[in-house]
């Protein structure tokens, strides 16, 4: 039965990663106008410092999508441990 979630299971995570890509894409073009301007106005000594912050936003974008995989990994742990508890209760019954 498992076998037969799994490809829903991943196109679910397809979608929810695409959804999430263009909702901060949005909030991603707001962000470097915002930079753009700020780092118009500083001085050269600080403008890597600037760039290594929007370095960090995209990075923390980035390992957003993981957490996706997790939740889902996490379910069907789930799934299977009360798949188990489910298949040990009936051979007990029978028993």
């Amino acid at each position: 039965m498992l076998e037969f979630i799994k490809p829903s299971i991943e196109k679910r995570i397809e979608i929810i990663i695409q959804e999430n890509e263009e909702k901060l894409q949005e909030e991603y073009s707001e962000f470097d106008e915002i930079l753009t301007s700020i780092k118009s106005h500083l001085p050269d000594h600080l403008r890597d410092a600037a760039e290594k912050l929007e370095t960090m936003y995209i990075q923390r974008i980035d390992e957003i999508a993981p957490v996706y995989r997790t939740g889902f990994d996490d379910a069907i742990k789930l799934f299977r441990f009360f798949q188990n508890v489910s298949a040990d209760q009936y051979k007990l019954k029978k028993t």
